[in-house]
């Protein structure tokens, strides 16, 4: 059976002369459509969501340089033919 990896991602900047107010909902409901429209699973062995929200600072799932790396290599990595994989960023480009 072919498996469906997500990797989602949103920043708002808190507390930055830069602050954003969707960008964590923006990814929260991609992740909302991905299983209910898609078939994707939530299991965090499937989707992975990266904010900046206060409570995933200093966890895998703050979006800072090396953890994005890590998430974008999980996305990539042990994917065979008929297999999905799925990105979204929401925050500045």
């Amino acid at each position: 059976m072919p498996r469906r990896k997500a990797l989602l991602i949103g920043i708002n900047y808190y507390n930055t002369q830069h602050e954003l107010a969707g960008c964590i909902n923006d990814s929260h409901n991609v992740r909302d459509y991905l299983v209910r429209d898609r078939g994707f699973s939530p299991s965090p062995q499937d989707m992975v969501l990266m904010t900046d929200a206060p409570e995933n600072r200093g966890s895998p799932f703050e979006p800072v340089g090396a953890n994005m790396m890590a998430a974008f290599q999980w996305l990539v990595t042990g994917n065979r033919p008929g297999d999905s994989v799925f990105l979204s960023y929401s925050g500045h480009g």
